[in-house]
């Protein structure tokens, strides 16, 4: 009796989980494409950029997206976005982090 409910229980959080990887994975796509774009738009870069990473930050709410071009000159910008997707704002950090190394 309790083995089916376990199986149904264990299953929808499986269901969950494998939505919320799905959703998170969408979301980094995203800002990286409104990284690219702003990047593109700033510096006269082509439309070969790289995505050399992406991490969301849980503390600021926001997705740090480091895009490098072919001669290996890393952009480092912060994207965040709201809950429909859309961008709330972009920073543009690789000043302040290439000063920092």
């Amino acid at each position: 009796m309790w083995k089916p409910i376990l199986f149904s229980i264990i299953f929808l959080l499986g269901c969950l989980l494998f939505i919320n990887i799905t959703e998170s994975k969408n979301r980094e796509k995203i800002a990286y494409e409104h990284a690219k774009e702003f990047v593109q738009t700033k510096y006269n870069e082509a439309s070969d950029l790289s995505n050399a990473g992406i991490r969301y930050d849980v503390g600021r709410n926001n997705y740090a997206v480091i895009l490098e071009d072919q001669n290996q000159i890393r952009y480092y910008i912060e994207v965040k976005l709201g809950q429909d997707q859309n961008v709330i704002s972009i920073n543009d950090e690789t000043s302040t982090i290439k000063l920092a190394n």
